[in-house]
């Protein structure tokens, strides 16, 4: 989602991301990487354990995703406030989480298993702005599809801009095109996104 939006915006350095990773050749990859796609990254590393990896199988029309989630399964609230950590999050405008439960269960104080519940905690939540409407955006579907998240992120980032809902699909419908255009989950060097063809 992340490279989405520093892709889409062709601006390094306006994106950040946290993870638990090992300290090890996967790392090294991992950090390599998200220095290409230019994110910001606060890393918390457990030496014990290996960083996470997914073996994705493709065969004709199938698919199979094979993950070792490993060390990203010990994510701690901990890191998440250090200060310059808790910097990247009361400075962002827009924020994906991953595990939406797991942000509300510790941040509104929700103990709940039910989506709706975490969405309205995360509606009333007080906002800095009030000049803005809050907008949520939360995916469920029933399979993982490879090019979801570049989807929502092209649709955040159109929101940030207070473009149109429509507008902000047709941009996510683009990014969700490029990707299917490429080997994995990447994108085209240039973006010529033209919203009269979406």
């Amino acid at each position: 989602m992340m490279r989405t939006a520093t892709w889409f915006l062709q601006k390094p350095k306006v994106a950040s991301y946290m993870g638990c990773v090992g300290n090890d050749h996967a790392c090294e990859i991992l950090r390599e990487l998200a220095e290409k796609a230019g994110l910001i990254t606060s890393y918390q590393t457990k030496s014990d354990l290996p960083t996470g990896q997914c073996a994705v199988l493709i065969t004709q029309n199938n698919r199979s995703m094979i993950a070792s989630l490993s060390a990203s399964q010990h994510f701690s609230v901990e890191h998440i406030e250090k200060p310059e950590n808790r910097a990247l999050y009361e400075n962002a405008q827009v924020i994906c989480c991953e595990e939406t439960k797991l942000f509300a269960k510790h941040y509104l104080d929700v103990q709940t298993d039910d989506i709706y519940a975490s969405i309205k905690a995360l509606r009333d939540m007080s906002k800095l702005n009030m000049a803005r409407p809050r907008t949520i955006v939360i995916s469920r579907p029933p399979e993982r599809t490879l090019v979801g998240t570049g989807f929502l992120a092209s649709v955040a980032l159109g929101k940030h801009k207070d473009e149109d809902v429509v507008d902000c699909v047709k941009a996510g419908m683009y990014c969700a095109y490029e990707c299917l255009q490429q080997t994995g989950c990447t994108f085209p060097e240039k973006v010529s996104y033209d919203p009269t063809k979406f």
